[in-house]
């Protein structure tokens, strides 16, 4: 195959289990390569102690919307409440964004409750479909949404654990200098 088939892609994504690093390996891979980042990330955001939920994030305006809320209840244990509104309020403006003005559209992360926002499904792929390159982090789980970002040729994912953490996070930086130097 030759060098330039190789280079075909233009998404790279990282996945893994919960903790393994990947935002981090992510945001200082970024840094480090010196890219004018635009996209979205999500934080957690806890009270006591306890996930309170977690917040939606304009990398590019620091804009943040709730998207999930955690509600405890001693009876029923806990309640996760998605908010769609964070996804069209601050999802889309900000992929959209970010395909004008960014060196690179950042999507931390995409997992399932995607799902139930088709505008915001169909705002990832036409980013996926751009010329500009994406990164992020695929939660590691099968739904229609994330089956169809995996299986895409233009498409490259890293698989990020604790025991392969450092080849990994080499591989991941070395592509993703690739990609941005094309």
């Amino acid at each position: 195959m030759s060098g330039a088939a190789c280079l075909r892609w233009s998404n790279l994504f990282l996945t893994g289990r919960p903790e393994a690093g990947k935002t981090t390996l992510l945001f200082r891979a970024l840094r480090d390569a010196g890219a004018r980042i635009g996209g979205f990330c999500v934080k957690r955001c806890y009270r006591h102690a306890s996930l309170d939920g977690t917040d939606m994030i304009d990398l590019a305006t620091g804009r943040r919307a709730r998207m999930l809320s955690v509600r405890y209840d001693g009876a029923n244990g806990r309640c996760v409440m998605v908010d769609r509104g964070a996804f069209l309020e601050i999802g889309v403006p900000s992929v959209q964004a970010a395909l004008d003005s960014a060196d690179v559209i950042v999507m931390d992360e995409l997992g399932r409750f995607e799902c139930d926002v088709p505008e915001f499904v169909r705002c990832v792929f036409a980013a996926l479909d751009a010329p500009k390159p994406v990164v992020g982090v695929l939660k590691d789980e099968s739904n229609p949404f994330l089956d169809e970002v995996r299986t895409r040729r233009d498409t490259r994912i890293i698989r990020l654990d604790v025991a392969s953490r450092v080849e990994a996070g080499r591989v991941f930086r070395r592509l993703l200098l690739d990609l941005l130097t094309r």
